[in-house]
């Protein structure tokens, strides 16, 4: 029985969803601009006024942080990790492997959903496939 409660899907009124989503993108946004500087900078460029002053974010209206930002970003960080962070690195098929720090948590859950997308699609780790 406890084994299919866990299958069940949840099912949200759709506003009650979208509020839900906006509360938890406003978050992310107002982190991002409170905890990285360079950030702030370019939000605050991108609006025109500082974002921790009664700023609401807005998806479509949010600049976008480009690879070269990130670059550069890490660039200026210090070379030693926050505490409980590693560097990671992305493969670079553009060309140039883009680098950031990580927790362990993080990691271990971005492989977890990795995993679980590829195992929806049959193509688990070990399994030939074509």
């Amino acid at each position: 029985m406890d084994r299919l409660y866990h299958t069940l899907p949840v099912r949200h009124d759709p506003a009650d969803l979208r509020s839900i989503q906006e509360m938890a993108f406003c978050s992310r946004a107002y982190q991002a601009v409170r905890d990285i500087p360079q950030y702030r900078a370019k939000v605050e460029n991108h609006i025109g006024t500082d974002p921790l002053k009664g700023w609401i974010p807005v998806p479509e209206e949010m600049p976008i942080w480009t690879k070269d930002d990130q670059r550069n970003l890490f660039a200026e960080m210090e070379k030693n990790p926050p505490q409980g962070a590693f560097v990671n690195s992305t493969g670079g098929s553009s060309g140039i492997p883009l680098q950031y720090y990580t927790t362990r948590e993080s990691w271990e859950w971005r492989t977890a959903v990795s995993d679980r997308g590829y195992s929806w699609a049959d193509a688990e780790l070990g399994l030939r496939s074509v």
